[in-house]
């Protein structure tokens, strides 16, 4: 059986599912086919406020990297942070065909509802958490949902400006390197478009962009990164 018609069952049973489930729970199926648009399925996608076409999170990119698949057939419950903040509860279910890793079936539940009945029993119940913070999801360490890859550059630029107070047209060199090595962590230089995207947003070159990726240390960019 060929791949696409293997990841076609999955996305029969994801759409089964989304009807079975509440409308909080997104159901979504990525081929490894395109990392750029891996996303060939999703439903309830309003969740994350992804389409199809949309490229691979930053956790699938881990999950690449780290080879998990190999030792286990799925992650479940994991924290995940949608646009705007949103928290989700995420898991992925790891597609093969004949024994080779072909794409994801990720759920993503949008849990803000239960954080907000938790917090009002924390009032009836006089209960505190630690410090007494609701717990939420950790955005550093989550799951994020671009719908594009622009949307992941613009997401850096502007944390960046907000983080530093430093308008585009002020940026230095340092500016651009350092929100390169933000880039290049969040997995952006795995996608064949990374580079180019990156670069326009700058106002720079390509080869400038190349230049910068060359001077960042080994670690910081994600293994097999497609330059």
């Amino acid at each position: 059986m060929t791949d696409a018609k293997v990841l076609q069952q999955y996305a029969a049973v994801a759409e089964f599912f989304s009807k079975v489930f509440a409308d909080n729970v997104e159901i979504a199926i990525h081929s490894l086919e395109d990392l750029d648009a891996s996303t060939v399925a999703i439903f309830n996608n309003h969740v994350s406020g992804r389409d199809i076409g949309a490229p691979m999170t930053n956790f699938g990119l881990e999950l690449l990297e780290s080879r998990q698949h190999e030792h286990c057939d799925y992650i479940v419950n994991y924290k995940g942070v949608a646009k705007g903040g949103t928290p989700l509860r995420s898991s992925t279910f790891f597609i093969r065909n004949e024994g080779r890793l072909i794409g994801f079936l990720c759920v993503n539940t949008d849990i803000s509802a239960y954080l907000g009945m938790f917090g009002e029993l924390k009032k009836l119940i006089h209960v505190e958490n630690g410090d007494g913070a609701t717990p939420v999801a950790d955005k550093q360490h989550a799951e994020t949902f671009p719908r594009t890859l622009q949307e992941i550059v613009s997401d850096t630029v502007s944390d960046y400006i907000s983080a530093t107070q430093t308008p585009p047209d002020a940026f230095s060199v340092k500016d651009k390197t350092e929100i390169t090595r933000r880039l290049a962590e969040q997995g952006l230089f795995r996608f064949k478009g990374g580079i180019g995207v990156a670069a326009a947003a700058l106002g720079i070159s390509e080869p400038t962009i190349y230049r910068y990726v060359a001077k960042l240390p080994k670690n910081t960019l994600k293994q097999e990164t497609v330059l």
